[in-house]
């Protein structure tokens, strides 16, 4: 029903979650670009709805962050990346002691730059442990990072590929729900 809602419409952009769209039983031709967000997204979705007609992005970035701090153009046929930080953000993998990891090597996911949050209201403890001071800052924007509990590794062009969690943290309707909760 939505896709030919979208059709009927003559919708030509469409923002949404990868798991909707791999829900689609057909295809939307009037579509000329899809953002995508908010979970990993699939190859297959890729595979099935980047063509050369459509430009398709595959975006990053948690609440901390301001919602979205990365971008990727995404083809079919090529990996899935969450891409290369949008301006005013840095994306850094770290190892447990914080030590920057070098190129292809996997660590957890930092976020730094100005539309960092400070921490979260009423829970000083979790802010402690996910808002650290930024041991790399470079601009007085960048104070602290973010750890976002990503696995991730960055490779030899600056893509950055998500790995899955550090944690047992998953996703049950788009809320974050630690496993042991």
């Amino acid at each position: 029903a939505l896709p030919r809602a979208l059709i009927e419409q003559q919708v030509s952009v469409l923002h949404a979650v990868p798991t909707l769209l791999a829900l689609f039983s057909s295809d939307v031709p009037g579509l000329r670009l899809i953002n995508l967000g908010g979970e990993m997204c699939p190859q297959a979705v890729v595979d099935r709805w980047a063509t050369p007609e459509r430009q398709m992005f595959n975006t990053y970035g948690p609440t901390e962050a301001t919602v979205s701090a990365s971008i990727a153009e995404l083809h079919a046929g090529q990996p899935v990346t969450i891409g290369a930080p949008l301006p005013n953000y840095g994306l850094l993998v770290v190892d447990a002691g914080l030590k920057l990891q070098g190129a292809g090597e996997v660590g957890e996911l930092c976020i730094i730059g100005p539309g960092v949050a400070q921490g979260y209201l009423g829970r000083p403890e979790l802010t402690a442990e996910k808002f650290v001071a930024n041991p790399w800052m470079a601009h007085p924007a960048e104070p602290r990072l973010y750890r976002t509990g990503d696995l991730a590794r960055i490779d030899a062009q600056g893509q950055v590929h998500c790995l899955g969690r550090v944690d047992d943290q998953v996703k049950v309707r788009g809320f974050r729900v630690e496993l042991g909760e």
